[in-house]
């Protein structure tokens, strides 16, 4: 079985939905591969926990199925993806492959989400969806910086040396995923909300991780 797991919480939302979009471009170009191999396809849309799901489909004729259910989708609430993954596995699963696509901006720690489907002794590939202005935004002077989830505004002087920071910051944040994944054998892949989704989608292929 595939699990395909993806995040709409409301960073997910920010820039006129891109990264959204483009996760759900991901989850519909790899549920459609896994039910051309006959795999069977769970679809789960999380936040600060489950918000909704699409039990287990089979044969490509379900692809509609799914189109209809990513169309519903819309950003909301804040992150908790530890929440839903222990949710969704608190309930008896087959072993198969778990597929997280996400900006991974949880205040609760991506790796402590991972670690749920690593004790359930799942699979694990993480997409990374990573808009421009996440990493080097666009900002300079005195700002108001509003959390896209919680609303909480934060008064900033942007500086080249404050951005600077921040990047690094970034840096290290996304190669600590990539050493984790890298520790327990899964799979990381980052990726730019401009960067060809069906290129991204051939790279996860040569992996050879997701096809058996």
């Amino acid at each position: 079985p595939i699990y395909l797991f993806g995040d709409a919480s409301q960073s997910m939302g920010v820039d006129g939905g891109r990264k959204l979009d483009y996760a759900k471009k991901v989850a519909a170009a790899l549920a459609y591969i896994g039910l051309s191999n006959l795999d069977r396809v769970n679809l789960v849309v999380y936040a600060e926990g489950i918000i909704e799901e699409l039990p287990a489909q089979r044969s490509k004729g379900q692809i509609f199925n799914i189109l209809r259910f990513l169309a519903r989708v819309r950003s909301s609430h804040e992150t908790n993806a530890g929440e839903a993954f222990r949710r969704f596995f608190n309930a008896k699963r087959r072993r198969g492959m778990t597929v997280a696509i996400s900006d991974f901006f949880d205040p609760n720690g991506a790796t402590k989400a991972f670690d749920i489907v690593r004790y359930r002794r799942q699979d694990l590939l993480a997409v990374h969806v990573v808009s421009p202005q996440d990493r080097s935004p666009s900002l300079n002077g005195e700002v108001t910086l509003i959390d896209s989830e919680t609303r909480q505004p934060q008064d900033v002087t942007v500086t080249p040396t404050l951005l600077q920071a921040y990047e690094e910051e970034y840096d290290r944040y996304s190669e600590e995923l990539e050493r984790y994944c890298a520790l327990y054998g899964f799979s990381y892949v980052p990726t730019l909300t401009e960067y060809p989704f069906e290129e991204l989608i051939l790279q996860v292929m040569r992996q050879g991780r997701f096809l058996s």
